[in-house]
């Protein structure tokens, strides 16, 4: 029995191996990827954006203090709603 010594594919063993081929350049199972995420994968390659890599800007002394807001937005539209009411 050939077919018992072989690993029945999973659903991620397909999405693994079509990400192989897609990052390849080989063609791709479109069954094996939702049609989302494969465009997600074409406009990666489109913009150039690497896929096992992400590059985040590093901030040496970031300012972790909340970002207090002056009120001016929230007030006039507070205004803005009790005028119409």
């Amino acid at each position: 029995m050939a077919g018992a010594s072989t690993p029945m594919h999973t659903a991620r063993d397909l999405l693994a191996e079509a990400r192989e081929h897609f990052l390849a350049a080989e063609p791709v199972d479109p069954d094996a990827v939702r049609k989302p995420i494969l465009a997600s994968w074409w406009r990666s390659r489109q913009w150039h954006v690497a896929a096992d890599h992400i590059e985040l800007d590093y901030l040496h002394d970031p300012d972790l203090e909340p970002i207090r807001c002056c009120g001016t937005c929230t007030s006039s539209s507070t205004a803005s709603r009790s005028a119409s009411s």
